[in-house]
């Protein structure tokens, strides 16, 4: 009886440290984004009848989720990307109705839902990464200002679904704070029609982690 009631003690203690040894973490950050060139012009010049979309810049927010005796954790992202072009359309093309300045903008609202593996734990602990991407994209916009004034056009608005892939590394700053360091591929649009299809970014992120249980 008492062998068994010592294991009995000894299970239930490895369940209680198994379900302690879950951690949330969550943290805000930034960075920039290159956006990626491709058919629709998005980095090519104003005058060449492009957006000029070159360097983003995004904020946003990390929820990961550890789950006990695994290197797998479950990861949410929320961030908020935007875009600004500008040049001078001389010979009016594309997009562009007559000569003059032109600036453009554009801003995109991500989730992401997915998983991550940690390869290494530890103070330094590594990671790859990958999501499924909600995307909603703003009307795309283009002010063009010349002799006869200022006119606005804007064009398009959507939903899509898409995928982001990310490496990075948590640094340990002390207990129960991380620097999350890390670059991602997003694939924002790869199966619509939408006129932003294909549209895809390499971003860079710094994010400060906090545990809370």
């Amino acid at each position: 009886m008492k062998t068994r009631s010592a294991l009995t003690v000894t299970f239930l203690v490895l369940i209680c440290s198994t379900g302690l040894s879950q951690t949330l973490r969550l943290g805000l950050g930034g960075g920039p984004a290159f956006v990626q060139s491709g058919d629709n012009g998005y980095t090519r010049d104003i005058q060449n009848g492009g957006l000029a979309f070159n360097v983003a810049y995004a904020l946003g927010g990390k929820a990961e989720l550890s789950i006990p005796a695994s290197p797998i954790s479950i990861t949410g992202r929320v961030s908020y990307m935007f875009m600004r072009g500008s040049g001078v359309v001389k010979n009016p093309r594309l997009y562009y109705r007559d000569t003059g300045s032109v600036e453009t903008r554009l801003h995109i609202w991500s989730v992401g839902l997915g998983g991550q593996w940690n390869v290494l734990s530890g103070p330094v602990a590594p990671y790859i990464g990958a999501q499924i991407l909600l995307s909603s994209f703003s009307k795309l916009s283009f002010k063009q200002t010349n002799a006869g004034g200022t006119v606005e056009y804007l064009s398009g608005g959507a939903t899509t679904v898409g995928m982001q892939i990310e490496v990075g590394s948590r640094f340990s700053m002390g207990r129960s704070v991380w620097l999350d360091v890390g670059a991602n591929y997003s694939f924002h649009s790869p199966f619509s029609t939408y006129q932003m299809s294909g549209f895809s970014s390499l971003g860079f992120s710094a994010e400060v982690l906090f545990a809370v249980n």
